[in-house]
């Protein structure tokens, strides 16, 4: 992100840019360059869209959540996203992000869709008191719907997937794989 992106990113997050700092020299050269493509990610959803009639963002930093790690029952499998974002206010309740830098196949970036549908149907007990008089059956839940109720959308959460570090040809193929690959879920 550039100096325009982080004024526009202090702007959005209400802080001075004296506050906030400067670019910084080769951040995300080495060693960090995925951390940084996600934090790039989630400044775009808050900042929205730069070219002519895009999008405004949505939210702010601290409606996300990176690195977030939730258990498959039995708690040997697990599902990291690298961002969760809580968006009630347009009608997703969560969304999980998984950046891709290119770097992997495209076959063990499909291979993650598998786990987020695992977890999305994952049903655990709801403690609800106005539940009390129902079946045990009756009050179990998807995991989702606890810490994140009021979903009224059907099917399960969305999980973005963004690309970077492709150019037009590189990431239409990349999508089309990766879409192939995981069309089960």
């Amino acid at each position: 992100m550039g100096a325009a992106g982080l004024e526009a990113a202090g702007q959005v997050l209400g802080l001075p840019r004296a506050d906030m700092g400067s670019t910084a020299r080769g951040a995300g050269r080495s060693g960090a360059q995925h951390a940084m493509a996600v934090n790039e990610t989630i400044a775009a959803f808050v900042v929205g869209g730069s070219v002519p009639g895009a999008a405004g963002g949505v939210g702010t930093v601290r409606s996300w959540s990176t690195e977030t790690e939730f258990l498959l029952p039995g708690g040997k499998r697990k599902v990291r996203p690298d961002g969760v974002r809580q968006a009630p206010e347009i009608g997703v309740p969560v969304l999980m992000v998984e950046v891709d830098r290119s770097t992997m196949a495209p076959a063990d970036v499909a291979a993650k869709f598998p786990r987020y549908r695992e977890l999305f149907r994952t049903k655990v007990r709801d403690n609800d008191p106005a539940l009390a008089d129902r079946e045990p059956a009756d009050r179990t839940v998807h995991w989702w719907r606890r810490p994140w109720p009021g979903h009224t959308r059907a099917g399960y959460p969305p999980v973005a997937l963004v690309v970077t570090v492709a150019g037009p040809v590189a990431l239409a193929n990349r999508q089309q794989a990766v879409a192939d690959l995981s069309a089960d879920c």
